[in-house]
């Protein structure tokens, strides 16, 4: 594995967690009374989480090939 590989798959997996740190804080955020960002935030960084992933993973197979 070439490094640039190791840093588009650790770069890919760290967006994942971030992304997944997103989802856990918006359902706590519906469980929660202390103020949080607006779902529309939330909304927001989820969405723009999930494109650099999908960008990345593109990135990744144009890289592989």
């Amino acid at each position: 594995m070439s490094i640039e590989e190791y840093l588009f798959n650790h770069l890919r997996s760290t967006l994942t967690d971030l992304y997944i740190s997103l989802k856990k804080l918006r359902a706590l955020k519906v469980q929660s009374t202390f103020p949080l960002e607006s779902d529309k935030t939330l909304q927001k960084w989820m969405t723009k989480l999930h494109e650099l992933t999908e960008k990345i993973f593109i990135k990744n197979l144009i890289f592989a090939n």
